[in-house]
């Protein structure tokens, strides 16, 4: 069975946070880098990822020159997260 087949089987009836939890983990433990941007969805990831592990990289992904307000808006969001 390939590695792939093998995270499917064990993974198949998880919901988001025991998934996230069980990739940062145990699957690839300090292995994991996370992308994201400043939406609302990213938002909920983030909180996730802080409560697993806070010590996970997060990449930004997001177009050149960004609005002050947006770099404050980051700056909070790793601040209130612990990220």
């Amino acid at each position: 069975m390939s590695r792939v087949e093998e995270l499917r089987q064990r993974t198949r009836e998880m919901d988001t946070l025991p998934f996230l939890r069980f990739l940062i983990t145990e699957a690839f433990p300090h292995k994991t880098v996370v992308t994201c941007s400043l939406r609302g969805r990213s938002v909920v990831l983030l909180k996730m990822i802080s409560e697993i592990d806070a010590s996970t990289p997060i990449v930004f992904c997001h177009a050149p020159g960004l609005y002050p307000e947006s770099l404050e808006y980051r700056a909070k969001l790793v601040e209130r997260l612990g990220l």
